[in-house]
């Protein structure tokens, strides 16, 4: 099976030899593909929702690796016990959804998601609420990854155990990592949101109301520290 340019970045993030759980894993494809590949011995597939986890199911069953892949219907990180898996993947869910799966999770002390070695994840907005978030967990970014697939943006976190890098003073906005490799996709996201704020302030212009002023004037102040970020990891 071809794998879309996200899930297919998201396979080669996995660490070999991770028995793997993919949350909300939809029609079972990265699973399968881990497995079938050789990155991980063992995975299991979860979702919330009965109708996605039967078509996995059925997929799992083509593929001729039920012995090697599980599904199970759970809420989230619900029923993850220690040492069960080794990475956690999540992809392709809200920002704000995600989060509060993963808070959730970190809150029990009983749950799995303390012993895992390796998280990827793939939140699909609120990247900076997401970036704090990680912040306060044990986890910390090891990486990051901007994908462009059929004309959207993909951010892919690679996180991992450890020691956290100093963060204070920097932009949750901004992604760290793409800007010290000076990403050229990341440029171009960067330059697109800047459009996308220009027009919506034009829009604004002609408004008088008390909302869509302190808008227009917020997305100013987002505009200027996109430019100076640009203009400075850019030249």
């Amino acid at each position: 099976m071809q794998l879309s340019d996200r899930l297919e970045k998201i396979v080669s993030l996995i660490d070999a030899g991770n028995r793997l759980l993919d949350v909300g894993c939809d029609h079972g494809y990265l699973a399968i593909e881990a497995v079938r590949r050789g990155i991980v011995p063992r995975a299991i597939c979860s979702d919330v929702r009965k109708g996605p986890l039967d078509r996995a199911k059925a997929h799992v069953a083509e593929a001729g690796l039920t012995d090697k892949i599980k599904l199970r219907l759970t809420d989230g990180l619900d029923g993850l016990v220690p040492d069960e898996a080794e990475t956690l993947v999540i992809a392709g869910m809200g920002g704000m959804l995600m989060m509060s799966i993963l808070e959730k999770a970190f809150q029990d002390p009983g749950n799995g998601i303390h012993g895992l070695r390796q998280m990827v994840l793939e939140p699909q907005s609120d990247l900076p609420s997401f970036r704090e978030m990680i912040d306060r967990t044990s986890f910390r970014i090891r990486d990051e990854f901007l994908v462009l697939d059929r004309g959207k943006y993909y951010f892919i976190f690679d996180l991992c155990p450890g020691e956290k890098e100093e963060t204070k003073g920097q932009d949750p906005f901004f992604s760290l990592p793409l800007l010290q490799r000076r990403d050229p996709v990341y440029r171009d996201y960067l330059e697109k949101e800047y459009r996308k704020n220009q027009d919506i302030i034009r829009k604004l212009t002609d408004e008088s109301t008390v909302t869509a002023l302190n808008r227009c004037q917020a997305l100013k102040e987002e505009n200027k520290k996109i430019r100076e970020v640009i203009d400075k990891c850019y030249r």
